[in-house]
C-alpha cells in the first residue's frame, strides 16, 4: 500500500493499490469505503486483476437493483485503485468517526 496519495485524511488506512486486490479469490467479497471528495461503503466482489485494473462487481447495500454487472472494475489512478468518475480511492478500513 501507499500514502503517497492519501487524498482522505479521515481514512483509517492509505488507499489500496491493485496489487492489493491480487491477494483475493475470485468471488470474494470485501467492503470498501471512500471519503476523499464523496464518501461511501460498497461491497466489492472479486473477480481478478489485468491490463483495465481490478475486474469484479460492485453493491452499493441500499441499492435495490442489487449487484452491477460481473465486468465493471476500479482502475488506477497515481498509483491507487480508485472508482468513479472523480477517482476516488478506496480503502478497507471504515473511515474515522468524527465524533
Amino acid at each position: 500500500m501507499t500514502d503517497q496519495y492519501d487524498r482522505s485524511p479521515r481514512s483509517g488506512s492509505p488507499p489500496l493499490e491493485l496489487r492489493d486486490f491480487q491477494q483475493l479469490r475470485p468471488g470474494e467479497i470485501v467492503r470498501l469505503h471512500y471519503d476523499a471528495v464523496n464518501e461511501g461503503t460498497f461491497l466489492w466482489r472479486h473477480s481478478h486483476v489485468d491490463g483495465r485494473g481490478v475486474v469484479g462487481s460492485f453493491l452499493y447495500e441500499d441499492d435495490e437493483r442489487g449487484w452491477a454487472p460481473d465486468d465493471d472494475y476500479l482502475y488506477e489512478f497515481e498509483g491507487v485503485a480508485c472508482r468513479g468518475s472523480g477517482a476516488e480511492p478506496v480503502h478497507f478500513a471504515m473511515p474515522k468517526s468524527d465524533a
